[in-house]
């Protein structure tokens, strides 16, 4: 085989280097293409970036504890919610909900309770908490009505502490009306004339009064009576029914009463009496002939939604709260000014002492509702009887 002298070779075969291979050269651009992409996407996320400093096929390692094994959590920072704000009556009990995120396995708890940001309680759970579930801590308030704020401390499994916490309300409030404006209505009333007696039911469903078990013959007060139990037992309430119950209880007919007496009779107000409470309550064939006493009346009040149909309901407290306004003194005359949602039915009469003038009402505003009733006999004019009731109230309400 004839090969070519070197000067018959091409001339640029002499200076040209040896070729090598290419791979190294896209490897390199490759790896600087995707240096300059990192640093593209970190200026402009503006983040920092910390990769992990063992990573495992199948993603991040899960955290393991002193003992080997794996951790519950989350990606999530580490959270501690308070989940709502919370009411609660002085003396009684308040369960505080919240919840973890982020935790690492099972973390301890506690709530911190701060007015003005002092801490005035903390309270140590007697559990553990984890992440995503919703848990509780309850305890009897005993603290001063007034407004707090509500924190969860919690430590977790790797010894952290949250990195958000989100804080509730805690409003304690006392109970209505205080034991202090109850008494000062009852040493009024005591000075006043005739036959007297007054009984509350507080929002804490507990009967103060003076008198509050003495039998007065009733008047109208019976009506409001004769109004749920009707509704009671009947199902539907007929074109007949509405007729007649709404001016008995608007007007304080006398005619209508008797009525619908006629239909619940008196095993019906007897069935009434002992679904309600009422441990004095006498009638025997004549309706105004009735034995009330206040604390009978105030339970009965405080009780009446709950006495009445799911049905019947809105009727029974619409026509009680829209009693004709020149029936309307005494108790909702001294509230409605205040303030106060009012359901109340008032009676009067004359008797061998003098003038009869009764009054029950429940009463609501906010998240307060309680019932009262003021019984009077022997005043000396129906007018007497209405400023007795009305000095009853506004004391009660903590007013002069």
């Amino acid at each position: 085989m004839h090969l070519p002298s070197r000067a018959q070779r091409r001339p640029d075969d002499a200076t040209r280097p040896p070729r090598r291979p290419a791979w190294p050269a896209r490897a390199h651009l490759r790896h600087t293409a995707t240096g300059v992409a990192v640093l593209i996407v970190v200026a402009l996320s503006g983040a920092i970036v910390v990769l992990p400093t063992e990573v495992s096929r199948g993603g991040e390692r899960g955290d393991t504890s002193s003992t080997g094994h794996r951790l519950t959590g989350s990606h999530l920072p580490f959270i501690a919610t308070a989940l709502s704000d919370v009411e609660v009556t002085t003396g009684h009990s308040a369960t505080l909900p919240f919840r973890l995120e982020g935790a690492r396995g099972a973390a301890s708890v506690k709530i911190v309770i701060e007015a003005r940001g002092a801490v005035v309680k903390t309270i140590v759970a007697g559990h553990t908490a984890k992440s995503g579930v919703t848990s509780s801590v309850t305890f009897v308030c005993r603290l001063a009505p007034g407004r707090y704020v509500w924190t969860v401390k919690a430590t977790d499994a790797l010894h952290r502490s949250p990195l958000i916490v989100h804080s509730a309300r805690l409003t304690v409030v006392a109970v209505y009306p205080a034991q202090a404006d109850i008494q000062r209505a009852i040493d009024w009333l005591r000075q006043r004339s005739g036959v007297t007696a007054v009984a509350v039911v507080d929002t804490d469903g507990v009967l103060h009064g003076w008198n509050q078990d003495t039998q007065f013959v009733t008047a109208s007060v019976i009506k409001a009576m004769l109004l749920v139990e009707y509704l009671r037992t009947h199902a539907t309430v007929s074109s007949w029914a509405l007729a007649t119950l709404t001016p008995m209880i608007e007007q304080s007919d006398n005619n209508a009463a008797e009525a619908i007496y006629g239909v619940v009779g008196d095993a019906g107000l007897y069935d009434l009496a002992r679904a309600a409470g009422m441990q004095r309550f006498a009638i025997s064939g004549v309706l105004f002939g009735a034995q009330l006493t206040a604390a009978d009346q105030a339970r009965f009040f405080y009780r009446l939604p709950s006495l009445v149909p799911r049905a019947h309901r809105a009727l029974a407290l619409y026509l009680l709260s829209h009693i004709v306004s020149y029936q309307s003194w005494g108790i909702p005359a001294v509230a409605r000014p205040r303030g106060w949602q009012v359901w109340f039915k008032g009676g009067w009469r004359g008797t061998d002492i003098g003038q009869l003038v009764h009054q029950v009402a429940r009463l609501h505003k906010g998240d307060r509702t309680f019932s009262i009733a003021v019984f009077t006999n022997g005043d000396p004019s129906q007018g007497y009887g209405i400023e007795t009731i009305q000095g009853v109230t506004a004391r009660v309400l903590g007013g002069k």
